[in-house]
């Protein structure tokens, strides 16, 4: 099973992925369970969200494709959490802004259904952006 949970964190759960790589046969092959599959995609998401740096948006990048591919909506939340509790942290606007405005090019796009009835957390991102907080350089 070590193996199983080594293929579905290398994909971040993406069976697509898995599948164009040619790797999904193998992982099958272990009848992984929705539930234990559920468990690794929040232990991933959890790992993900531990590496996040605001200072450095390439590390928003496996968190967000996460977020955005298993439609964890519920997660978004998290994510303004974490801008706002290192708000102070960041170096400059720039940085924080592009984290900022990844969230909201993807709650602003009726193409991603499931995030984009998310209206008060779009509000609240837009809320977020550093032109409005003087406390950032």
């Amino acid at each position: 099973m070590q193996r199983a949970k080594e293929i579905f964190d290398n994909y971040a759960g993406s069976k697509f992925q898995m599948m164009r790589d040619g790797i999904i046969t193998e992982y099958q092959k272990y009848n992984v369970s929705p539930k234990l599959e559920k468990h690794w995609l929040e232990e991933l998401v959890e790992l993900e969200f531990n590496k996040l740096d605001i200072n450095d948006f390439n590390s928003f990048f496996p968190l967000w494709y996460i977020i955005e591919y298993h439609s964890l909506v519920n997660r978004i939340k998290d994510v303004r959490d974490f801008i706002v509790s290192n708000v102070n942290k960041s170096q400059s606007k720039d940085n924080l802004n592009l984290f900022i405005d990844k969230v909201i090019s993807i709650l602003s796009d009726p193409a991603n259904s499931d995030f984009y009835t998310l209206n008060d957390e779009l509000s609240d991102f837009k809320k977020l952006r550093c032109e409005s907080n003087p406390n950032i350089a």
